[in-house]
């Protein structure tokens, strides 16, 4: 007896705004559920989606196509409110949802398809007989090496112009899906199977052994730091069981081994201390303005309210703009939080963002300090949201979707019951105006920490 199907809606991530319906098996139910993504046939090609309802009512008269895969394993990409929130988003800026989707979504973490041409037997004799125009002579004359990327052949070739060649028999054309320019980093490591050598003459591979009993699974870089003469040695103890090889995921280092000593909390303003004991008396959503004159401590109030939101066992975002996202800002919450947390930023390698991402995603860490796109950081139970600077209009994304990360931050506060922090020596009108409307909850520091004098400013 066959299996009946379930039906999913899935987006993606190109121009159509709406919903697409594929099939999935029933076995496959748990590895498609909202959030999670799948590889589907579109227009010819092979894409990424993003399942955003699963079990809907196929649409009548219309045959619906399978899936061609599941791809995640374990959790979905999104969690239900992340997808909550993307769709959120893409409704209110009017953008495909499988565009905010992809952007919410490691860069170079999918597989591509891409479409390559074969020359075939009939083309290499219509080459060899000569007469093509010499076009048809440019394109074809490369494929004579093996199977191309359409996008490598020169002069570069239309659609139309492949499917010509296509219909005079001279090429075939087929999409192949490419492993995702990014992947988890890995390195081999060895651990110790069984006890130490005792008795017996004792051979120089014996001390390797027992170096390696109790430490676990161990780099081989670092054995060979200590036995200079272990490469034979380890591949003669993995043949004779003693060492197991495995490989072990690797996190990128974003602080590039710099150590930063843990500092201790001064105490706080009588300013200072309102503003945090409002935002600790929130319970779930509100947002606040914290409208502090430069140097009256604004970071410092939001270190003892991400402290006592990791103390309640909550996350924390926080969102600066690029350009003050400097390694003196992450410098000083490392050094009150240690390392324990994720930063987002461009000077990152897309390998590294990605390690940062998966952290954040398996609430290893609770905290993510980044630019504008760290507003979709896949923070585990969210209670507070900091936009620093928010009058900045580097908050506010140029191309592709042109969402507003400031504003998008109350929106996703909002949605996770977050309290939500914008904090500026110089806010922007409309924080300002949504204060006096009741919006925000208006929080003031107008002094400077120990009673520094600003400067006269004519």
């Amino acid at each position: 007896m066959s299996e009946a199907p379930i039906y999913l809606e899935v987006v993606l991530p190109n121009a159509t705004a709406r919903g697409w319906t594929y099939s999935a098996p029933e076995s496959a139910r748990p590895q498609v559920v909202p959030g999670a993504r799948v590889r589907v046939r579109f227009a010819g090609r092979l894409v990424v989606g993003y399942v955003v309802r699963a079990g809907v009512a196929p649409p009548e008269g219309v045959k619906v196509s399978p899936i061609e895969a599941a791809l995640d394993e374990g959790e979905p990409t999104f969690t239900p409110r992340m997808v909550e929130f993307v769709q959120w988003v893409a409704r209110y800026y009017r953008a495909p949802a499988g565009e905010v989707f992809r952007g919410a979504h490691p860069g170079g973490t999918n597989e591509q398809s891409v479409r390559w041409a074969s020359l075939t037997d009939a083309g290499a004799q219509a080459l060899s007989a000569g007469g093509l125009e010499p076009v048809d002579v440019a394109r074809l004359t490369p494929l004579r090496g093996g199977p191309l990327r359409e996008d490598a052949l020169t002069p570069a070739a239309s659609d139309a112009v492949l499917k010509r060649l296509v219909r005079l028999g001279w090429i075939t054309r087929e999409v192949r899906v490419e492993a995702p320019r990014v992947a988890v980093k890995t390195e081999r490591c060895v651990q110790a199977m069984a006890p130490a050598p005792t008795g017996g003459r004792a051979r120089k591979r014996d001390a390797l052994v027992a170096w390696l009993v109790g430490r676990g699974a161990v780099p081989v870089r670092e054995v060979r730091a200590e036995f200079p003469q272990a490469t034979p040695w380890i591949r003669e103890l993995v043949d004779e069981g003693v060492l197991a090889e495995t490989q072990t995921e690797v996190i990128r280092d974003p602080f590039f081994g710099e150590a930063v000593p843990r500092d201790t909390p001064p105490a706080l303003t009588a300013a200072q201390r309102r503003a945090v004991t409002a935002a600790l008396d929130a319970r779930g959503y509100k947002g606040f303005l914290l409208h502090g004159v430069t140097g009256s401590g604004k970071t410092e109030v939001y270190l003892h309210i991400i402290e006592a939101a990791l103390a309640r066992g909550q996350g924390a975002l926080v969102l600066v703009p690029e350009i003050a996202l400097t390694p003196q800002l992450v410098r000083r919450f490392r050094a009150r939080l240690g390392d324990a947390i994720a930063v987002l930023h461009s000077g990152l390698s897309d390998g590294a963002r990605f390690d940062q991402w998966r952290r954040l995603r398996r609430g290893e860490v609770r905290v993510a300090i980044g630019a504008r796109s760290g507003l979709f950081a896949p923070v585990r139970d969210l209670g507070v949201i900091v936009v620093d600077e928010e009058h900045d209009p580097s908050f506010k994304q140029g191309d592709g979707v042109r969402y507003h990360a400031r504003d998008m931050a109350l929106v996703r506060g909002h949605l996770e019951g977050a309290v939500v922090v914008l904090g500026s020596a110089t806010p922007s009108l409309e924080s300002y105006y949504n204060c006096q409307k009741g919006k925000y909850t208006l929080l003031e520091m107008p002094e400077r920490v120990d009673d520094q004098k600003l400067p006269h400013v004519r």
